[in-house]
């Protein structure tokens, strides 16, 4: 709870709608009511792992779904405009890989984590967003992969990426992180215990490349974590949307019309309940 307390004090500081939660460390699947926003998390594993989701209650009434898959994986379907557009519905999946394989059982528990995310992916709406910690690192674009690497990858492509990567293409999913030019300081997302290594490791990624305006890293987010935010700007008509908690963080902020989202939240909360 105090962990939460300070999240909601630094997210005062920023604009954001919608953001995306890895290592709740919260037991249990749950949706609930927190004034400002509503909170979905799920976990399995006493003090490890856990996801979820945070969404500004003016935006609640445009929710259609909220699921958790697994402690790994959850799941918001939601309508919003975008790119000047009526309203169309959005699944946006927060993911939490595993670490980067040193065992066959490591191995094992990746490939099942991106089976998971593969059928999840599978039964989503056609607009979709995947969004999360990966483990990896993407590298720099190969030939072929121009549509899922754009010409701003960064760092040498580890296990965790080169899977990442292939699941990107599989579903035809851009890794924005790589589509816009910045600083490397302000590329990586997690920093090493004793603060010698920065990794890119946390991406967002959508099968709309086109109706982003901006992803960045925020590095002035005022929470303590060895992850940075990520946050992504949609297109619309006059929104805003962002992303993360814990140990990592990440953002989306849509630019389209805010007041669209709250029939459907009575009945996701009862079923976040069952």
């Amino acid at each position: 709870m105090e962990k939460l307390q300070e999240l909601e004090l630094a997210l005062d500081e920023i604009k954001w709608d919608i953001i995306g939660i890895s290592e709740v460390r919260r037991l249990g699947k749950r949706t609930e009511d927190h004034g400002k926003y509503i909170l979905h998390h799920i976990g399995e594993t006493p003090g490890l792992y856990g996801v979820g989701f945070m969404v500004k209650r003016n935006l609640a009434k445009n929710i259609q779904e909220l699921r958790g898959i697994s402690e790994r994986i959850a799941l918001l379907n939601i309508q919003s405009p975008v790119d000047g557009e009526k309203e169309q519905q959005w699944s946006i999946i927060q993911a939490y890989s595993p670490t980067e394989p040193k065992s066959k059982e490591d191995t094992t528990k990746i490939e099942r984590f991106y089976k998971d995310l593969q059928s999840t992916v599978a039964n989503a709406s056609k607009n979709i967003i995947v969004m999360g910690d990966f483990n990896g690192q993407i590298g720099k674009q190969k030939s072929g992969e121009e549509y899922t690497i754009g010409n701003h990858g960064s760092g040498n492509r580890s296990i965790n990426g080169s899977r990442l990567v292939s699941f990107a293409i599989e579903n035809k999913l851009s890794i924005l992180n790589s589509f816009y030019k910045k600083k490397p300081s302000k590329k990586w997302t997690w920093i090493s215990p004793n603060g010698r290594y920065k990794n890119e490791i946390d991406y967002i990624m959508s099968n709309k490349v086109k109706v982003f305006k901006d992803l960045s890293v925020l590095n002035n987010f005022n929470f303590n974590s060895d992850h940075r935010m990520v946050r992504a700007k949609l297109s619309g008509t006059r929104a805003k949307k962002a992303r993360q908690f814990h140990n990592n963080m990440k953002a989306i902020e849509c630019i389209g019309n805010t007041d669209l989202l709250l029939n459907n939240l009575e009945k996701s909360l009862m079923d976040g309940e069952k």
